[in-house]
């Protein structure tokens, strides 16, 4: 194959996901000539990739009834039924492995979801988990969370030593034959957040996590991009110093009063470093009676100009999970941003 025909398949792949970018803004159904508008292609061209994007079953094909009473106008609707993902989020509550296996559709709605408590959760339990949701439905991709770092691509936590330092990603995609994703929890509970509420400000966001029985952690975006560090410990906001050891800080997480200060503590250090203008405190110990204090303390460390809003949340799975799926769906095309044309 030459240069010239590479560049030509890779063209018509992208302007593949450029049809499919908007068929997924518009679930009401749009026209060809509408896409040819909203993607700069000609009108025959969006006519020849439609034909074959609803050959292939992705695209739905649909008529409306002319209001003269003409010929019917054609419309086209992704189909979110198409390329389906597994989502496996493994995680430890008060000392018991859980893992939750949900299926998505191309929207990020769950269209299945099953959890049980497997007393080890290791290669072979993420793995059995994949093949009950891929024996059940289209997946086509997968993401894989993980409740702590992932440095180079690999877990790293004490909680579920039976997969630190294992290649999840690889041994999944041999296994299975499609792409798979891993990331920190809180990476993809910060995604789903601002992909859910926010993406289209480019705005600063940190997303904490204060469950209980645990050390807190978060995922931080900056300008409207996740940020991981270069070992992937960003947003292990447990490690900032607090000027107490990690057993002090486990005792004043587990009061009111010690927890409100924790989370002044924290946002005061996100200020000065990320300076982000939201702040989404998920998890089940932070309470929206505790919005007050945490603001009139804050007040006393941070100026006012730069002091972040605060989102209370409550638990964090289902925007991690709306992140997963969002990241197992960029498995399957080049990401495609749309823009205003001029």
């Amino acid at each position: 194959m030459n240069e010239m025909n590479g560049t030509g398949i890779r063209l018509r792949e992208l302007n593949f996901e450029l049809l499919k970018a908007v068929l997924k803004v518009y679930p009401g159904g749009v026209t060809k000539q509408f896409l040819a508008e909203k993607t700069g292609l000609s009108l025959a061209t969006c006519g020849t990739l439609v034909t074959e994007l609803v050959k292939t079953g992705e695209v739905l094909e649909s008529a409306r009834s002319a209001s003269g009473g003409g010929r019917p106008t054609r419309l086209y609707t992704y189909n979110n039924t198409y390329a389906m993902s597994a989502l496996l989020h493994p995680a430890v509550e008060n000392g018991v492995r859980i893992l939750t296996c949900c299926v998505a559709d191309a929207a990020g709605r769950i269209i299945w979801r099953e959890s049980h408590s497997p007393g080890v959760i290791d290669f072979g339990t993420l793995a059995g988990a994949l093949a009950t949701a891929a024996e059940r439905f289209p997946v086509r991709a997968a993401a894989v969370s993980f409740p702590g770092p992932v440095r180079n691509g690999l877990p790293a936590s004490r909680e579920l030593p039976e997969l630190d330092g294992q290649n999840l990603t690889g041994r999944l995609q041999e296994r299975f034959g499609f792409a798979v994703c891993l990331d920190n929890d809180m990476n993809f509970a910060a995604a789903g957040y601002y992909n859910r509420f926010v993406r289209h400000a480019e705005k600063s966001l940190c997303y904490l996590s204060f469950p209980p029985g645990r050390y807190p952690g978060g995922g931080i975006i900056v300008d409207g991009r996740l940020t991981r560090g270069f070992s992937g410990f960003a947003g292990e906001v447990s490690f900032l110093s607090f000027g107490i050891s990690r057993g002090q800080q486990a005792l004043r997480l587990a009061n009111r009063n010690g927890l409100i200060g924790q989370i002044v503590d924290t946002l005061a250090a996100l200020a000065a470093v990320v300076n982000p203008e939201i702040v989404v405190l998920a998890g089940e110990l932070p309470e929206e009676s505790m919005r007050e204090p945490v603001m009139k303390l804050s007040r006393e460390l941070i100026p006012a100009e730069h002091l972040p809003a605060l989102v209370f949340r409550g638990d964090p799975l289902d925007d991690c999970l709306f992140g997963m799926s969002l990241a197992a769906q960029e498995l399957l095309a080049p990401p495609v941003r749309l823009v205003r044309r001029r």
